[in-house]
């Protein structure tokens, strides 16, 4: 079995995002940050993290980290 740790780091190598690992994984952001941060349980969805193939628009490259938060007025 996979540990949250584990998983954090396949998420990264693998170029995923927690918010887009997170809608291909049908939960929410905040479940799958509670999870990788272990202050949840869910063992399923370890497993779900593991299974997931490389993506194919990596995290960097997405533009997800090259955008500045701008706050709506």
């Amino acid at each position: 079995m996979i540990t949250p740790t584990k998983a954090k780091v396949m998420l990264k190598r693998r170029g995923w995002s927690q918010r887009r690992a997170a809608r291909e994984l049908g939960v929410t952001q905040t479940h799958l940050a509670l999870v990788l941060n272990r202050d949840r349980i869910s063992l399923r969805l370890l497993s779900r993290i593991e299974s997931l193939p490389d993506s194919e628009v990596p995290y960097q490259v997405s533009g997800f980290a090259l955008r500045k938060y701008r706050r709506a007025s």
